[in-house]
C-alpha cells in the first residue's frame, strides 16, 4: 500500500455518516454550528449516535491513524467479519455468488447477496474511504466498508485503488496487550 499520510479519529468517525444502521435510526448527523462548544459536544454526540445504531466505534479512539491508497488486488486480501470469524473479502464474495456455503450459510448467501446487489442498484459503492485496522504482522481487516466491497467484488465493480484509513496500536497499547497477553 502506498503511504498518503496522517488521518484522525474524526475521520474514521465521519466515515459512519451514510452508515445503513446509522441511517435507519433517522437521526439527524450532529453538525458543527460555529457554536465554540460544537468542539466538544458534536464528536461526542456523533460516537453517541454511532453506538446507538450498534456500531463499534470506540476503537478509534484507540489507534493511531493513517491514509493509504490500496491496489485492488491488496484490497481482495483484506479480511471482514462474517459470522464469528474474518476471512478475505474475494472469499467471503466468491461463497455468497456460489451459494455453496463454505463462509456464509447458503440461506444467509441469497439473503446477503439481495441486499448487497440492491446497494449496488442503489448506488451504495462509494469507495471514498474504507476503515481497517491491523495489529501487528496480522492481516488488515476492515472494519467500516466490508459490506461495499464484498458487493462491488459481486458486480465487478471494485475501483483500481481505493483508500484506506487504516489504525495500528500505538506502541503503548501494543506493549501493555502482549505484557496482559504473557501473563
Amino acid at each position: 500500500m502506498k503511504y498518503v499520510g496522517r488521518a484522525s479519529a474524526s475521520q474514521v468517525i465521519a466515515c459512519y455518516r451514510n452508515d445503513f444502521r446509522v441511517r435507519a435510526l433517522a437521526d439527524p448527523w450532529p453538525e458543527l454550528t460555529g457554536d465554540p462548544r460544537d468542539v466538544a459536544t458534536v464528536p461526542v454526540a456523533r460516537l453517541k449516535l454511532i453506538e446507538k445504531s450498534e456500531r463499534p466505534i470506540w476503537f478509534a479512539l484507540e489507534h493511531a491513524w493513517d491514509l493509504y491508497e490500496a491496489a485492488k488486488a491488496e484490497v481482495l486480501a483484506f479480511r471482514a467479519m462474517w459470522g464469528d470469524y474474518a476471512y478475505p473479502v474475494e472469499e467471503i464474495a466468491e461463497s455468497i455468488r456460489l451459494g455453496d456455503g463454505r463462509w456464509v450459510p447458503p440461506a444467509d448467501a441469497h439473503v446477503a447477496l439481495g441486499r448487497l446487489r440492491g446497494a449496488a442498484r442503489l448506488g451504495e459503492l462509494k469507495m471514498e474511504h474504507l476503515v481497517a485496522t491491523q495489529h501487528g504482522a496480522d492481516p488488515i481487516r476492515l472494519v467500516d466498508g466490508h459490506h461495499r466491497v464484498i458487493a462491488a467484488i459481486l458486480e465487478s465493480r471494485l475501483p483500481e485503488t481505493v483508500l484506506v484509513i487504516l489504525g495500528t496500536l500505538p506502541v503503548s497499547l501494543g506493549i501493555a496487550a502482549l505484557n496482559g497477553a504473557a501473563k
